[in-house]
């Protein structure tokens, strides 16, 4: 026989009930990896499209061993249904139907020795007298409300191993031993296969990260050794070709594949290089060295180690113009004409260098030979510059004329000292009084010290009043002398500080230390620097320029501003920062072109791949 047995049911009543039961049955006693041991003929699931449904169905029911009635009260009055059953009971024995109720009342009379057909509601007449005895059913009319039918539920497992034992020909309890014993069998082969699929994936993982990890490492050593040759190109597109933008890209590159010792060396030597890198990040790359304030205050100059000159709007405490490049390093001194129109920048043994603020241009000023001199000041125009020396020598420069005034200081009278010839003794400070006066104070060995003018266009010197103390013990071997703003007195400052009317004689004052007029003249070397509009108070220290504004009642600075970018120990940042400056001009065209192709690869490209982004693009 093709089927074990042929389901026949109602499909309104037990349209759900019945495909759970075909399940259940040819599943229970099977081998979780074998087809069904039995299988069951159900018209949903087995029936084949035909034109004439009948003679189909004969040809399955002649097919099956056992008819399986589900019986309810809509089957028994189904037409169909009582057809099927009719045939079986012309074509087969009664003994092979099998009835399970799903629904209706199922009542059988001893006394008559057949069903009650008054109280019967589940079964067709045609089933009247066919039995000799009360038949063995299953009861199922519970199962209609249950939303979950499998062998998992212990009530509809047991009506299933009742149905399944008559098709098997085996006892009940014989069935369901066979069927704890399979579902072992499936769990130890379930567990086994687990298992083995663990230790697959396991091993496959482990092969898996051990090949990511050697390409990993492999990819890493590329990197290093990549920014290793970056980095002595980029060195030497400094030292040997002098070409500092593509030196910038270069180790940009290198410390953004790797950051090597040799990458942080190469940013470093850039830092060192030139002016240009202050240029393109618009701030110094070292500390500064001195700081000036213009006479209106308005603006205020800085020049760092690196030899840039920098100029801030004390208004907004921005940048006022694009980095000057000095070839001053490190600068000692910053004065502005009394216009703010020029500024003056020296280093000591070296020539001094005078910049046009509104253009950014320097003018030459080796005709004036002021190598040798160390302390100077423009006029209020800045046509004219003064300069002192040691050994007394005094000059003035007239840039744009060529002109040059010299001064020779005559001995001084009534000053003993050891025999020797006073008229030797260094220039300290210089000030223009006026267009063609010139103010001045000689120092000798830390001792003696005067004043005096000079008159530019009769060559007239007159020396003033002189005082002596010791200089060098109380002030310290550093040390300096500032003019107020009027020239009537004088400042005398290192590690301590005195005040001195000029008149007929240096008159020392007691309280001149807390007037405001010697403000302006501080020396950044000994400390605050005050803007002469009285407004501002600048000092510089752990690599910051901190701003007060006088007057103001705060615990801090006004404004701190970072005057460059530590490549020696925040080179992240500072690479970030350089990025940030020169992003807008980048093309990708000229990366490529930079770096070059080799092996028919374009290395630019290649290291994209690497870094997961382009030169300047940093990933989050």
């Amino acid at each position: 026989m093709k089927y074990k047995g042929f389901i026949s049911y109602s499909h309104a009543a037990d349209g759900k009930l019945a495909p759970a039961l075909q399940r259940a049955v040819q599943r229970i006693g099977k081998r979780w990896f074998r087809r069904p041991v039995i299988k069951l003929f159900r018209d949903q699931a087995s029936l084949s499209a035909s034109p004439q449904l009948w003679p189909e169905i004969v040809r399955n029911l002649t097919a099956c061993e056992y008819f399986i009635y589900l019986a309810s009260s809509e089957a028994a009055q189904s037409s169909w249904v009582r057809r099927e059953i009719q045939w079986w009971l012309e074509q087969r024995t009664i003994d092979r139907l099998l009835i399970v109720v799903t629904g209706g009342e199922l009542v059988w009379d001893e006394s008559r020795n057949d069903f009650d057909w008054k109280r019967t509601t589940c079964l067709p007449s045609v089933l009247t007298g066919r039995f000799q005895g009360e038949p063995l059913h299953v009861d199922l009319r519970w199962a209609r409300s249950e939303s979950e039918l499998s062998l998992r539920h212990s009530k509809f497992r047991d009506a299933i191993l009742t149905l399944a034992a008559r098709l098997h020909g085996r006892s009940k309890d014989e069935l369901d031993s066979e069927e704890i014993r399979e579902h072992r069998r499936f769990r130890i082969a379930s567990v086994g296969t687990v298992v083995v699929l663990n230790v697959l994936a396991l091993a496959a993982a482990y092969f898996f990260w051990t090949a990511r990890q050697e390409s990993a490492r492999a990819i890493t050593n590329w990197r290093e050794s990549e920014s290793r040759r970056l980095s002595m190109w980029a060195i030497n597109k400094i030292e040997n070709e002098k070409s500092v933008d593509d030196a910038i890209k270069i180790a940009i590159m290198a410390w953004q594949l790797a950051p090597t010792d040799e990458a942080g060396a190469a940013l470093e030597r850039i830092d060192r290089a030139s002016s240009s890198l202050a240029r393109i990040l618009g701030q110094h790359t070292e500390g500064i060295t001195v700081l000036a304030f213009s006479r209106d205050g308005r603006l205020m100059a800085t020049i760092g180690r690196e030899g840039s000159i920098l100029l801030w709007n004390t208004a907004s405490w921005t940048l006022a113009g694009p980095p000057m490049a000095s070839s001053l390093r490190p600068a000692d001194t910053l004065r502005f004409a009394g216009d703010a129109s020029q500024l003056l920048a020296r280093s000591e043994n070296n020539t001094p260098e005078l910049w046009e603020i509104s253009s950014g241009s320097r003018h030459d000023l080796k005709a004036c030979q002021f190598s040798e001199l160390k302390t100077f000041a423009l006029s209020d125009d800045g046509s004219l510059i003064a300069g002192g020396g040691p050994v007394g020598l005094l000059r003035v420069c007239g840039w744009r004329t060529g002109k040059l005034f010299r001064a020779t200081l005559p001995p001084t009278i009534g000053i003993p000292w050891n025999g020797a010839n006073l008229s030797e003794g260094g220039i300290e400070t210089v000030r223009f009084q006026s267009d063609q006066r010139l103010q001045f104070t000689q120092l000798w060995g830390g001792r003696y010290l005067r004043t005096g003018t000079w008159e530019l266009e009769s060559g007239q010197v007159t020396l003033g009043p002189h005082i002596e103390e010791p200089f060098a013990t109380s002030m310290g071997t550093s040390m300096g002398v500032a003019f107020n703003a009027s020239g009537t007195r004088i400042r005398i400052y290192g590690h301590g500080q005195s005040f001195y009317d000029i008149g007929p004689k240096l008159q020392l004052l007691a309280t001149a230390g807390n007037s405001d007029e010697f403000k302006s003249a501080d020396d950044p070397r000994f400390g605050p620097v005050f803007s002469p509009d009285g407004k501002w108070r600048a000092e510089y220290q752990n690599e910051k320029i901190l701003v007060w504004r006088i007057g103001a009642h705060s615990s801090g600075p006004s404004k701190t501003i970072e005057t460059h970018c530590n490549f020696s120990n925040t080179r992240a940042d500072c690479v970030r920062q350089l990025c940030e400056k020169i992003a807008p001009s980048l093309k990708e065209s000229d990366l490529r072109d930079l770096f070059g192709i080799q092996n028919y690869t374009v290395n630019y490209e290649y290291m994209k791949s690497i870094i997961r982004s382009s030169l300047c693009e940093f990933r989050k």
